[in-house]
């Protein structure tokens, strides 16, 4: 609230601040008649917010009754309403009130618009005196406020006695009152509360009840805000819808659904989108599909329904028409969402596979869809996906030889695409040629299939493919080197597998993950005249990433196949400081530590491996070592 205390103040001393010691009956009643006349005259010209013009005339009436302190009030108020958009008048104020003060013909009032000018002038000598000369002629509340806020931006620290003096007076002014707390709540939280409190039981209206609120959020009392909110509504008192939503919206973020759905009348009410949506999503938690159907058709209705979430809303409406067996509704509601990742992802989520029932409804469902939309690609596609899961794979190839190509590149469908020809016909040609119209990609289209059949039952091509990818192009991918490696180890091609991870580390002299990978298979396959590079390998590494466990793993276990124990021991370090979770590094700690004849902890770890079970070498030879050492 700080930036706007200037504007306040202001809003404080105009407003009424001291009671007149002459009416306006009585200047009209006195003997002097020119000065009255200009008096009404003025009056009628700001009726008209004909402001200038009352300004002259209020200065006429002043001259023709140079004694009159109301006309002189009228006069400085109206100046210095318009000040605010004309500081031209600024001067004409000060000079005009400092003659009053001289002549002794001012009132508080008059005091209070000298100080506020004299602050904007920045001449904060003479505000100062001026705000505390109108609170010792009359120390109101305003006026006691009025000097607080200028002490607390110009003269600080403010006294704080100000405020708790204003606080003594009766609480008649509502705003006044809360501007007060808001003040008070700047030092003293509780204080301020209290005061918020007690200004809401007497007032009981949405003014006095929103700072409130605000408080209650600042001191942590979120329930309260909760508790008082729905107490209004259960009330029938007036709430704002922008509270009104919050209070739903808070409800739903709690996931406490049933409070969302026992507000639906008003959430109905106000109609707006956003508090149908958490009265729509909360009905589809709670499976009151009715109350959701009707909410739907609610949103529907609003036309405010964004673009980018209809395709969620619908997907959502999908899932209810599912549920509820209304399948016509599921084709519309697809139709509707219009998005082919959002209706793929949800058909995915569905078991129809093992659900003949479910699977006939489905086939049934894509069907109609394919002969409703107007995008006869998507409802092949998604037809495609559908017989792809099914194991059917001739239909879902002539779904998909329906697709343009431009449908699936305009859609990024195209990697999808590809796969699914692989996985139904391993037509890598069709596939390399999906795969070549992708954009900004780092992998050839033989590095990405080969990706795709990576630790599948073809992975013997995908390492056919990788290996020819390295001899051919001059700069492979990283993962082209490490998923070759693996499938290398996994044929036992070993020899050849050391050769391609060093012309990897030639083309990424600095890459950590191959420096890694070479290293510990010299390492575990025993490449003794290797050694020494190995070591080179694994220092870099971890040179580049010091607190990297898997590589300081990998050291550990070629100094242990070196024979240096110690050091093996002292290499795992790293991999001991935090959660063993591989089931590797579990086996290499057993081995060690039963090297070291270390019995207790050599048990645990090879225990630990076998429960990991997340390397199938390292889970056999820690299972052998158990049943060979440690039997029973």
């Amino acid at each position: 609230m700080a930036k706007y205390f200037p504007f306040l103040l202001i809003l404080i001393i105009l407003a009424g601040c001291a009671v007149n010691k002459v009416s306006q009956e009585d200047v009209l009643s006195q003997p002097n008649e020119q000065s009255a006349i200009y008096f009404s005259f003025a009056e009628a010209a700001l009726q008209q917010k004909d402001f200038v013009a009352a300004i002259e005339l209020y200065q006429k009436a002043d001259q023709a009754d140079s004694t009159n302190i109301f006309i002189k009030e009228k006069l400085l108020e109206i100046m210095t309403l318009v000040s605010l958009f004309q500081p031209e008048y600024q001067d004409e104020i000060i000079t005009l009130g400092e003659e009053y003060y001289t002549r002794k013909l001012y009132s508080e009032k008059i005091l209070s618009i000298l100080a506020e000018t004299h602050k904007i002038q920045q001449n904060y000598k003479r505000a100062k005196k001026f705000f505390k000369l109108a609170i010792k002629q009359k120390p109101t509340a305003r006026n006691q406020i009025a000097y607080y806020l200028f002490q607390k931006e110009h003269d600080p620290p403010a006294d704080k006695k100000l405020l708790h003096n204003a606080l003594e007076f009766p609480w008649k002014d509502k705003k006044l009152l809360l501007t007060i707390a808001e003040l008070i709540g700047e030092f003293d939280a509780e204080k301020s509360l209290d005061i918020l409190e007690k200004a809401y039981e007497r007032w009981d209206d949405e003014v006095s009840f929103t700072p409130l609120l605000t408080t209650y959020e600042k001191v942590g009392k979120a329930d309260k805000v909760l508790a008082l909110l729905q107490q209004r509504l259960d009330e029938k008192k007036p709430v704002s819808v922008p509270l009104t939503t919050y209070l739903i919206g808070r409800y739903f973020t709690l996931k406490n659904y049933d409070k969302v759905i026992e507000n639906k009348d008003i959430c109905f009410q106000i109609g707006t989108n956003d508090i149908l949506r958490f009265l729509f999503f909360a009905a589809f938690q709670k499976k009151d599909y009715e109350l959701a159907v009707r909410t739907g058709e609610a949103i529907e209705q609003s036309q405010d329904l964004s673009e980018e979430l209809k395709g969620s809303f619908y997907s959502y409406l999908v899932e209810i028409y599912i549920a509820t067996e209304e399948d016509d509704k599921v084709v519309e509601s697809l139709i509707k969402c219009g998005n082919i990742h959002i209706i793929r992802n949800l058909m995915l989520d569905y078991n129809y596979k093992d659900d003949k029932k479910l699977q006939v409804r489905f086939k049934t469902i894509l069907d109609s869809f394919l002969v409703k939309t107007e995008t006869k690609e998507m409802g092949a596609y998604l037809l495609a996906i559908f017989h792809t899961n099914l194991e059917e794979k001739e239909t879902a190839l002539e779904y998909l030889s329906r697709i343009p190509d431009e449908f699936l590149a305009e859609n990024e469908l195209l990697f999808e695409a590809a796969a699914l020809y692989l996985q139904n016909g391993m037509n890598i040609e069709k596939a390399r040629t999906l795969l070549e119209k992708l954009e900004d990609s780092e992998l050839t289209s033989s590095e990405i299939i080969a990706g795709l059949l990576f630790r599948t039952q073809d992975d013997s091509i995908a390492y056919e493919m990788l290996k020819q990818e390295i001899n051919r192009n001059p700069k492979p991918h990283i993962t082209t080197f490490i998923r070759y490696s693996l499938l290398a180890e996994q044929y036992g091609k070993i020899d050849s597998l050391v050769v391609y991870l060093e012309k990897g580390i030639e083309i990424y002299p600095d890459n950590a993950d191959l420096l890694n990978t070479l290293g510990y298979l010299i390492a575990k396959y025993g490449l003794e005249d290797k050694y020494d590079l190995s070591e080179k390998l694994l220092t870099k590494a971890l040179e580049l990433e010091p607190e990297n466990a898997m590589i300081w793993d990998s050291m550990a276990w070629l100094h242990f196949k070196k024979g240096f124990l110690k050091k093996a021991l002292k290499a795992m370090k790293i991999p001991l400081k935090s959660k063993i979770e591989h089931s590797e590094i579990a086996y290499h700690l057993g081995e060690i530590f039963l090297k070291l004849d270390k019995r207790e902890q050599a048990e645990k770890y090879l225990k630990q491996a076998i429960e990991l079970a997340n390397d199938d070498d390292a889970v056999e030879i820690s299972r052998k070592i158990l049943e060979k050492y440690f039997k029973e």
